[in-house]
């Protein structure tokens, strides 16, 4: 059963407020991440990230956790999409969530490090600069 199979069925018998709630809620984390490679990409983090998988897949140690820096002016991202600026601002353990998924994604979509096999293998350090 796909994801979305199941949470359609999972939400059935809901409130249709909370429904909408839900669905609204997803579209909006999809969104920030979407946002979140746009700003990578503009600021060369996403090219520095790189980088710093290859180093680790070309590493012969095995680690558990993979850590990477990440540099982000808040009103750089703020100028970008209002929403992450305040769960960057405001929320940062959530904004923290939103990215260590889209790293993990990244990981696994471009093949970056072999050895990854989890999302919580991957700790990004967002740091204002």
């Amino acid at each position: 059963m796909s994801v979305t199979g199941f949470l359609t069925s999972l939400f059935q018998n809901c409130h249709s407020e909370f429904k909408d709630l839900f669905w609204k809620m997803a579209k909006e984390i999809q969104k920030m991440k979407e946002i979140i490679l746009v700003y990578l990409d503009r600021s060369g983090g996403l090219e520095k990230f790189v980088h710093d998988c290859k180093k680790y897949n070309d590493s012969k140690q095995s680690y558990a956790v993979y850590r990477f820096i990440i540099s982000i002016n808040p009103s750089d991202v703020a100028e970008l999409d209002a929403t992450l600026g305040n769960y960057i601002l405001h929320k940062p353990m959530k904004a923290a969530g939103i990215f260590q998924s889209v790293c993990f994604i990244a990981i696994k979509t471009l093949s970056l490090i072999e050895q990854l096999q989890t999302e919580a293998q991957v700790s990004p350090h967002c740091l204002p600069i």
